[in-house]
């Protein structure tokens, strides 16, 4: 079984959107799962910006994120 990647450790190599999770207690946003005006710590959708190193959210109005981990979407089913 794979495990999350710590951003601190690694990042991804190219820009894309990437399962994404973050937890800070004083961290209050909109993100992709609309909990908004609860702390985000849950699994989300980012899309990482390989260019300058940066992170958004993936929603209708994008928003810097730090996620502390992050892996990778898993492949869309396919109809046999």
């Amino acid at each position: 079984m794979m495990e999350w990647i710590k951003v601190k450790d690694k990042v991804p190599r190219k820009s894309g959107r990437y399962l994404v999770f973050e937890e800070k207690d004083d961290h209050m946003h909109n993100c992709a799962a609309y909990n908004y005006p609860y702390p985000c710590c849950e699994i989300n959708i980012a899309y990482y910006c390989a260019f300058d190193n940066s992170w958004v959210w993936s929603s209708f109005e994008p928003s810097a994120c730090s996620p502390t981990h992050w892996f990778y979407l898993p492949e869309l089913p396919r109809e046999e």
